[in-house]
């Protein structure tokens, strides 16, 4: 056994703690999980940070009318859809880590990213529940007023006639 130990650790230099390969191998995926989930949140925060984007894009169209504001919206979905899937993996991650990831800048970024995203959905949803009201009020008024305007349609055939008259 002590030559299998011996053959498992790594020369290094003379007054350094020799280092077994489990030891090494352990630290190497520690290492990678923690650069793994340094890359995930670096993703996260950049999604967010799109997705904040769009929200602002999109409170600024609903201030003007030149913007196309159904183009704004899908772009949203898509980047919401986008984050979704990859916080699904940002999680595992999470869940396989430390506790002192609640400490890292950029958990501590995402988690105030977040938080702006929902403070300005609770900003805009009032603005578009007001803006949807309006519409469905016009789209109402229109269709009440198309019948109407049926009641004034003449019923007479629409065949051509000949008219006879003596001047």
């Amino acid at each position: 056994m002590a030559d299998q130990e011996k053959a498992q650790r790594i020369e290094t230099k003379p007054g350094t703690l020799p280092i077994n390969q489990k030891t090494l191998d352990s630290a190497c995926e520690a290492m990678s999980e923690s650069h793994s989930l340094q890359q995930c949140l670096s993703k996260s925060v950049a999604q967010y940070r799109e997705i904040l984007a769009q929200l602002q894009l999109i409170k600024t169209a609903l201030s003007s009318s030149t913007i196309n504001l159904a183009e704004l919206v899908q772009n949203l979905n898509q980047q919401q859809v986008a984050a979704c899937q990859h916080d699904e993996e940002l999680l595992a991650l999470l869940a396989q880590a430390d506790r002192g990831v609640a400490r890292h800048p950029l958990y501590l970024q995402r988690i105030d990213l977040i938080e702006q995203v929902l403070q300005m959905n609770n900003l805009l949803l009032p603005s578009i529940d007001g803006m949807m009201a309006v519409i469905s009020n016009e789209l109402t008024e229109i269709r009440n007023g198309r019948a109407v305007m049926g009641g004034y349609k003449q019923l007479s055939p629409k065949q051509g006639r000949i008219v006879k008259s003596s001047v």
